[in-house]
C-alpha cells in the first residue's frame, strides 16, 4: 500500500498539502472582522475579568451559529455517509481523495461543530491526477459508483433522505498545469516460500486545473458551492491559490501562495455576513516548493534533522470577532522542536508512566522555549500566553494490562498573576454561561441528527 506520508511529501512539493494541512499561510492581511463595536482593553485584566471578556466573546460567536440554518445540509451529508459512504470508486479514479465521501464529510463537519474544517472542502477535488479520466455521470449501483453516461463534468447523482434527487457536480477549467512525480514504496506478497517485501515505483502524471467549481444540490435547492483558482510553476518553485466555500449562510475562504523561501496562508469564516474568525500563518525557509527536496525526505535517515534544514522560522495569528487575538511565532525550527511536536507518549512507546511523563515534560519544555505566544483583547496590551504541559488523556486496565497515554496540553497563562487554566477547566468551571451556550448548541444539533433516519 502507498504510504500516506509519502503522498503528503509529494503534495507539499507543489503546494497542495500546505493548503489542506493549514500549516502555512498568505501574507495578505486577513479580512478584519465586521465588528466596529469590539472593545479595546488596554488595562491588564485579572483572570476573573478575562473570564468575563472571553465568555462574552464566545457567547457572541456561538450565537451566530444556528443549527436550523444548516439543517438541510446536515441531514443530507449525514444520510449520504450512511447510505453511500462505503461505495467503491470506479477504476478510473486513481486517488481515494476523489471520492465524493471526502467532500461530503468536509461539508458535514459543520454539523459536528468543526466550523473551520469545511474551509478546505473546495480544495478536496483540486489535486487529482487526471480529471479527463474521471469525467462522467455516476450513480450508485450495488456496492459501487457506476458511470451511466458521459459528461464534461464529474457528476455524482443520488437520492436524498426523502428519495428526492440530489447531485454533487464538479466542473474544471480547460487550462491545466501538467507535471509528474515519482514515489517509491515497499509492498509485499505471499507465496509458497513465505512472505516477501519488494520495492515498487509509482509514477503519477498530474493535470492540475486552474479553476475548479463544485455545487451540491438537493431537489433543485443549492446547499453548498465552492471555487478554487490556482496556479503552479513546478520548475519555478512557486504556487498561488484562492479557495472559497459557501454553506447556506456560512462562508469560508483561503488564500495561499508559496515560493522556495516562504509559504503563506490566510483564512476567514463568516456567518450571515459577519466575520467570526480570521487567521494567518507563514513559514520561512529554503527549498519549500522544491519537489526534489520533499521527495528526498522519504529516504532521510533523520527526518527531523532533514526538516530542520528546510524550515527556518514561522508565525501565526487568530482573531475572534475583533475582540480576542492570539499570536505565535517560532524563530528557529530545530530538530528537537520538530521531534517534540511529533512525539507520542503511551504504553506502546514507554515501559512506565513515569518515563513517559518525564519525556512529555521535556518536550513541553522544548516547545514552550521555542514557540512564543500571547493573547490580547483588541489592543497592544498582552493579557497572557499559551503554555504546554503534560496531560494524562487516557488510562484503562483490561485483561490485566495497563493502557494509558499522555498528551501535550495547551493552557492559558495570565500575565497578571501567572495563573494557568486548561481550556476545559476554564470553560467548564469559570464559564457557566459558555457551558450552557455550548450545551444548548449541541442539543439543537442533536435534535436535528436524531431526526435523520
Amino acid at each position: 500500500m502507498k504510504k500516506i506520508y509519502a503522498l503528503m511529501a509529494a503534495a507539499l512539493t507543489f503546494g497542495a498539502c500546505s493548503v489542506v494541512m493549514s500549516s502555512c499561510g498568505d501574507d495578505n492581511e486577513p479580512e478584519q472582522p465586521n465588528n466596529p463595536e469590539a472593545p479595546s482593553i488596554k488595562e491588564e485584566m485579572t483572570p476573573t475579568e478575562s473570564k468575563q471578556h472571553l465568555e462574552e466573546t464566545a457567547t457572541e460567536a456561538l450565537g451566530l451559529f444556528r443549527p436550523a440554518d444548516q439543517q438541510e445540509l446536515i441531514e443530507l451529508t449525514n444520510f449520504f455517509g450512511k447510505r453511500y459512504g462505503d461505495l467503491s470508486l470506479p477504476e478510473n479514479f486513481e486517488f481515494e481523495s476523489t471520492n465524493p465521501k471526502s467532500m461530503m464529510n468536509a461539508l458535514g463537519e459543520i454539523g459536528r461543530g468543526n466550523v473551520a474544517a469545511f474551509a478546505s472542502a473546495a480544495v478536496t477535488y483540486t489535486y487529482n491526477v487526471n480529471f479527463d479520466k474521471m469525467k462522467g455521470v455516476y450513480r450508485p449501483k450495488g456496492d459501487e459508483w457506476v458511470k451511466v453516461s458521459d459528461s464534461n463534468d464529474i457528476v455524482f447523482q443520488f437520492n436524498n433522505i426523502k428519495q428526492g434527487d440530489a447531485q454533487l457536480t464538479v466542473k474544471v477549467s480547460k487550462e491545466v498545469s501538467n507535471f509528474d512525480f515519482t514515489l517509491t514504496d515497499w509492498d509485499y506478497e505471499y507465496d509458497e516460500n513465505g512472505y516477501h517485501e519488494y520495492e515498487e515505483e509509482y509514477i503519477y502524471n498530474v493535470a492540475l486545473p486552474h479553476e475548479v467549481n463544485f455545487t451540491l444540490t438537493s431537489e433543485g435547492n443549492k446547499l453548498a458551492e465552492g471555487k478554487v483558482v490556482s496556479s503552479i510553476d513546478v520548475k519555478g518553485h512557486k504556487f498561488a491559490l484562492q479557495a472559497e466555500t459557501n454553506l447556506m449562510n456560512i462562508n469560508a475562504r483561503i488564500e495561499a501562495k508559496g515560493s522556495d523561501s516562504k509559504v503563506e496562508q490566510s483564512s476567514a469564516i463568516k456567518v450571515g455576513g459577519v466575520s467570526v474568525v480570521t487567521s494567518s500563518a507563514a513559514v520561512n525557509g529554503k527549498h519549500l516548493c522544491d519537489r526534489d527536496h520533499w521527495e528526498a525526505l522519504e529516504d532521510a535517515d533523520d527526518e527531523a534533522a532533514y526538516m530542520a534544514g528546510i524550515l527556518n522560522s514561522g508565525s501565526a495569528s487568530v482573531d475572534v470577532l475583533g475582540r480576542v487575538q492570539f499570536e505565535a511565532s517560532i524563530s528557529n525550527f530545530t530538530a528537537d522542536l520538530i521531534e517534540a511536536l511529533d512525539n507520542s507518549y503511551d504504553n506502546y512507546d514507554y515501559n512506565s508512566k513515569d518515563v513517559a511523563l518525564n519525556a512529555c515534560k521535556k518536550d513541553c519544555g522544548t516547545i514552550n522555549q521555542a514557540i512564543k505566544t500571547q493573547f490580547r483583547y483588541n489592543s497592544n496590551t498582552v493579557q497572557g500566553s499559551l503554555f504546554f504541559q503534560p496531560y494524562l488523556s487516557y488510562e484503562e486496565s483490561w485483561s490485566g494490562n495497563q493502557y494509558w497515554e499522555y498528551e501535550q496540553e495547551c493552557v492559558l497563562k495570565f500575565a497578571s498573576d501567572g495563573t494557568t487554566y486548561s481550556f476545559d477547566e476554564y470553560f467548564s468551571k469559570g464559564f457557566g454561561n459558555i457551558t450552557n451556550q455550548w450545551e444548548s448548541l449541541i442539543d439543537n444539533y442533536e435534535r436535528i441528527w436524531k431526526n435523520v433516519k
